[in-house]
């Protein structure tokens, strides 16, 4: 609007350091409003990702859902809604998380979130906790055509500790079969000394069993038809004729 200036939106209130609340205070929110009705500033952006957060944990898949899920928490439990940061009596609509996820630094709110997980994996994750790669196409984000071209659904790589049953890496891959490149990404983000990776045969690869034993871990992966002459190395290397020639 001519003459008029955007504003920045107001912050939620203080977080208590180590919270998730703490760690999303330090994603830039990317709406400049001109301004707003006096008593109605926009919801802050930390309630905002927190109520996201918590909604996509409970099942919600899409805007839509997690639209759904802040109604009703502002039909039958509002108090919730105030503990992630919404002001009394406010919830949101689809269109404005629309705007928002649309603007929003996404590398710096996976980075706030990730910085977050580790710090509480720092001490819930054990530091010779086995790990395995893979990758998964993400649930609710399936491929489409947009302008006559096929745009894949959304991938990615992850490193998963076994017992903590806990994610403590993940990285974007161009499709499912495009995993390789971005295995070492991930592998890059683990912490590998005294671990044991895993994974299934497309990581049975030189480069990647290179990485975990320079990072000072090992790693047990299979070996399928498709690499014939390591799968004969294998097979006489463990076969008692073997033993029995040493």
């Amino acid at each position: 609007m001519k003459g008029m200036a955007r504003q920045e939106v107001p912050p939620g209130p203080p977080a208590a350091a180590g919270t998730l609340a703490a760690a999303l205070a330090r994603v830039p929110d990317p709406r400049r409003p001109y301004g707003w009705r006096a008593g109605c500033a926009p919801v802050p952006l930390v309630a905002l990702l927190q109520a996201t957060v918590v909604a996509v944990l409970c099942g919600a898949g899409s805007p839509y859902a997690v639209a759904q899920w802040v109604r009703e928490r502002l039909d039958d439990e509002p108090g919730l809604l105030e503990a992630l940061g919404f002001p009394p009596g406010r919830g949101t609509c689809v269109a404005t998380l629309h705007r928002v996820y649309r603007a929003l630094d996404a590398a710096a709110f996976e980075r706030a979130v990730g910085d977050w997980l580790a710090d509480w994996l720092a001490t819930a994750v054990a530091p010779g906790d086995a790990v395995a790669v893979d990758g998964k196409t993400l649930r609710g984000v399936p491929g489409r055509v947009a302008d006559g071209e096929y745009v894949p659904g959304l991938h990615l790589v992850a490193a998963y500790a076994h017992r903590a049953g806990a994610v403590l890496a993940q990285v974007r891959a161009p499709g499912k079969g495009h995993e390789l490149a971005t295995a070492g990404a991930v592998l890059a983000q683990v912490p590998l000394a005294g671990r044991v990776v895993t994974g299934d045969a497309l990581l049975t690869q030189r480069a990647v069993c290179r990485q975990v034993l320079d990072g000072g871990g090992d790693y047990v992966l299979p070996v399928k038809e498709n690499q014939p002459a390591l799968r004969e190395s294998l097979a006489q290397a463990f076969s008692p004729l073997a033993a029995e020639r040493r």
